[in-house]
């Protein structure tokens, strides 16, 4: 997922104008502060207890 992330705001950057790279950018940015909860859970040792 991180991967994708990177790809796509790279990838924006360089084949798009500045004003919709930084949209892309942005929703990159929210997407990494919405999915902490999900990628710490998955990165807990909780999780392989269940």
């Amino acid at each position: 997922m991180l991967l994708q992330l990177v790809a796509a705001v790279v990838s924006s950057w360089v084949a798009w104008p500045p004003g919709p790279a930084v949209c892309v950018t942005l929703l990159a940015a929210v997407t990494l502060v919405t999915e902490r909860r999900r990628w710490r859970w998955l990165l807990s040792a909780d999780r392989l207890a269940h």
